[in-house]
């Protein structure tokens, strides 16, 4: 089998063109001309094809005239025309290409307003210069970023809101950025005031208020009261009786605007005033006392005085008779009166005591005196359940040669003030002791008291009388008998008289040594409820 190579001779059909008729393409998405037809032929009269390029942003429809095409975005567009050729001609082609620019979306910060000394508020942003039937969901994605030069405590005022593109974005459109505004106007301020009661006259009455601003706060006061004011607090004193009303403003300043007034509203009322019983004490089975009352001391008064008029009765259930123990004495309003003041009655207490008395006592106990000297001991009068009066002093078995005198001779103890004890009195005892020393003899009958060594005396003389009178004929017929009988009476007689008042010349000559105790006495002048009037305390006394 043998090849023979041969020549295929092929022929090129007869040339054509192909040709894209005039048009007018917009320069920009959505300007003029966006929608417009142009037409495509070949010279051989043959039927021509048209395609755009791939993602091309546009709608074509061909037509018996041609193509109808709307541009719907921006980009790089490529008209291909084809005749593909025939058996006579050979296949042609032309393009024509064009350039749809972005068109511009404003995009603008919306204005805003808020107040001062809060918070900027979340900034967004107005898009203008959409296409057709775009909008901002479907175009936009991304976000602005935006500023601006006011903060929190900037003062009122208008301040720019700018921003730059940030991350956003849209599809066949570029941004012209704009500028807000953020306005700052002034801020609100609320007053509050605190609680309020009714305020007894003549006491401060301290009344806080605040505001939201922490501007310093105005007050004004109506009704009967004084006032003291600071930036936040006010004081007020009743100075009569009646309604009071508290008025808390503050005007404002430039980031702030006025404060709604709050007025608060109370009473000035009277205040209390105690009315107290004096307690007082009073022994059993004496009169009741005059009862006594004081005042709790009122603030002062700008009313002219008197502020308080009249007294209140003051009673109790006790009588003279009433046994020892406790007994209220009440009080009652009587005729006392106050134009500001109400008054709370409290009651005292009358204490019907025992017996009343008194208690002797010597400072010191006990006393040592040298023959020929002096010395001086305090006697003091104790008062005993209210005791009053005066007490005279006395000595009892003061030994012999020895004499006792007292300043003053009598203590006199006063009534109690106030319901409270006397201070003891006291007064000064001097006990002297003479010089001399009695003889020391064992029949020393005279020691025995003054009675013993006259009736010595007397008797005899006495038995003498007797024979004189009645036996001088019988036994006595001398008459030098009965001279000398009456003689030795005589001498009887003034010895007799010698012993009566030799005993105390002997006390005031001759001191008895040794220790012995006296008894220093008190005679008390009657009173009510008193018993036991005389009263002693001993005293032991040395004389060396």
């Amino acid at each position: 089998l043998n090849f023979v190579n041969s020549t295929l001779l092929v022929s090129v059909g007869q040339a054509q063109t192909v040709t894209i008729g005039a048009f007018t393409p917009p320069t920009t998405y959505g300007g003029p001309n966006s929608s417009f037809s142009f037409t495509a032929s070949a010279s051989s009269g043959l039927p021509v094809t048209v395609a755009f390029s791939p993602g091309s942003p546009v709608k074509s429809q061909q037509t018996t005239q041609g193509w109808n095409v709307t541009v719907v975005g921006a980009g790089m567009i490529t008209i291909t025309a084809t005749q593909a050729g025939s058996d006579k001609y050979a296949p042609a082609t032309t393009t024509q290409s064009f350039t749809v620019n972005p068109a511009t979306l404003t995009i603008t910060p919306v204005s805003v307003t808020r107040a001062y000394n809060a918070p900027n508020p979340d900034f967004t942003y107005a898009a203008t210069g959409f296409i057709g039937s775009d909008t901002a969901v479907t175009t936009l994605s991304g976000a602005p970023v935006y500023s601006t030069t006011a903060t929190t405590t900037s003062n009122v005022g208008m301040y720019p809101i700018a921003l730059t593109q940030g991350t956003l974005f849209a599809q066949n459109y570029t941004f012209t950025l704009g500028t807000g505004t953020l306005t700052i106007t002034q801020a609100p301020q609320t007053i509050t005031v605190g609680d309020v009661k009714d305020v007894p006259y003549g006491s401060p009455e301290t009344i806080s208020a605040s505001s939201s601003s922490g501007l310093p706060l105005q007050f004004t006061t109506t009704g009967p009261v004084s006032a003291i004011t600071g930036t936040s607090v006010i004081s007020v004193t009743p100075t009569d009786i009646g309604p009071v009303t508290v008025m808390a403003g503050q005007p404002g300043n430039q980031n702030y605007a006025a404060g709604t007034p709050v007025t608060v509203s109370f009473n000035a009322v009277r205040a209390p005033l105690n009315v107290y019983a004096t307690s007082v004490s009073r022994p059993v089975g004496a009169a009741n006392p005059t009862f006594q009352y004081s005042l709790q001391t009122p603030p002062t008064d700008p009313v002219a005085p008197p502020y308080i008029t009249g007294a209140p009765d003051l009673t109790t259930t006790a009588a003279e008779s009433s046994p020892p123990g406790t007994y209220p004495i009440v009080t009652s309003p009587g005729t006392l009166t106050a134009e500001h003041y109400y008054f709370v009655f409290i009651n005292g207490t009358l204490t019907v005591t025992s017996p009343s008395s008194y208690i002797l006592t010597t400072t010191p106990t006990s006393l040592t005196i040298p023959r020929g000297a002096t010395r001086q001991l305090t006697v003091t009068a104790t008062q005993v359940n209210n005791y009053s009066g005066a007490v005279t002093l006395g000595c009892l078995g003061l030994p012999s040669g020895t004499t006792c005198s007292f300043s003053p001779a009598a203590l006199t103890i006063p009534p109690p003030t106030n319901g409270f004890q006397t201070q003891p009195i006291q007064g000064t005892l001097t006990i002297t002791a003479n010089g001399s020393t009695a003889a020391a003899k064992p029949l020393d009958i005279f020691r025995r008291g003054t009675l013993l060594a006259a009736g010595f005396f007397f008797v005899p003389a006495a038995l003498g009388g007797l024979v004189l009178l009645t036996g001088r004929r019988r036994f006595l017929k001398s008459f030098l008998a009965q001279c000398g009988l009456t003689l030795a009476m005589l001498v009887c007689v003034l010895a007799g008289i010698t012993a009566c008042g030799g005993n105390s010349g002997s006390k005031s000559s001759q001191v008895t040594t040794g220790t012995s105790i006296i008894q220093i006495t008190g005679s008390g002048t009657p009173s009510d409820g008193a018993s036991d009037l005389n009263q002693s305390v001993s005293l032991s006394l040395t004389v060396q």
